[in-house]
C-alpha cells in the first residue's frame, strides 16, 4: 500500500510527525499556536525512514499537487500585496481563474497563493513553473518554498511574533482592503 503523508510541526524547531493529509485537523488542535505543514507529500517508504531516523533529512524524492507562491517582506507589506496581485493576473494567462487560487495573509510579512493541480509534480517542476513562468521577477517572491523539506504555516493558526492568524482572503479583499484592515482582520478568527 502506497499511502501519502504530510509532515506537520508545532513551531519551526519541531521535527514533527508524518500523517495522512486528512488527519491534519486532528493534529492542529490549538489555533493559538503556530503549526506548519509540508508542501510536499511523502510515501510509505519515507514514512518508514522518518520513523527510523526521526528526520526527513535527505528525503528529496517528494511530490505535490499544489504550486505555492509566497510573497514576503519585513518592511513593505504593500509590495507583497502588489506582487500577489501581479501573480494572480499572470496566472490568468495560463487559464487559471482567480477563483481557483487560494489566497492567504500569512499572519506576519506577506501573502501566500496556492493553486491545486490535476497532477503531481516534483519540487523542481514546481520551482520552474512558479519562478520561470509566473513570479521569479517579482521583488518579494520567496524562493525557498520549493525546497523538498519546506513547510508553511497552517491556515487559522497564530504567528508567534505578530500574534496574527494566517487567514484566507478573497481577491477583492486583497485588492480593496488596506494593509491595516487586513492585519485587523487577521487579529482574530
Amino acid at each position: 500500500m502506497n499511502n501519502e503523508y504530510i509532515r506537520v510541526t508545532r513551531g519551526l524547531a519541531d521535527k514533527g510527525v508524518l500523517v495522512a493529509p486528512s488527519e491534519l485537523h486532528n493534529i492542529v488542535t490549538d489555533t493559538e499556536k503556530d503549526y506548519y505543514a509540508s508542501l510536499y507529500y511523502y510515501t510509505t517508504n519515507h514514512y518508514e525512514l522518518f520513523k527510523k531516523n526521526g528526520s526527513i533529512r535527505g528525503i528529496t524524492d517528494v511530490h505535490t499537487d499544489t504550486i505555492v507562491f509566497d510573497f514576503d517582506s519585513k518592511t513593505d507589506l504593500e509590495q507583497t500585496r502588489r506582487d500577489a496581485i501581479t501573480a494572480i493576473e499572470r496566472l490568468s494567462k495560463f487559464k487559471i481563474k482567480p477563483s481557483d487560487v487560494e489566497l492567504y495573509f500569512s499572519g506576519n510579512k506577506g501573502f501566500t497563493l496556492q493553486v491545486r493541480l490535476n497532477k503531481t509534480i516534483t519540487p523542481d517542476e514546481a520551482r520552474s513553473i512558479a519562478l520561470d513562468k509566473i513570479a521569479g521577477d517579482l521583488k518579494t517572491t520567496d524562493t525557498s518554498v520549493y525546497d523538498a523539506s519546506q513547510i508553511i504555516r497552517v491556515p487559522g493558526t497564530k504567528h508567534p511574533k505578530s500574534g496574527l492568524y494566517k487567514v484566507p482572503l478573497t481577491i477583492a479583499q486583497l485588492r480593496e482592503m488596506s494593509i491595516d484592515d487586513i492585519r485587523e482582520y487577521a487579529s482574530s478568527l
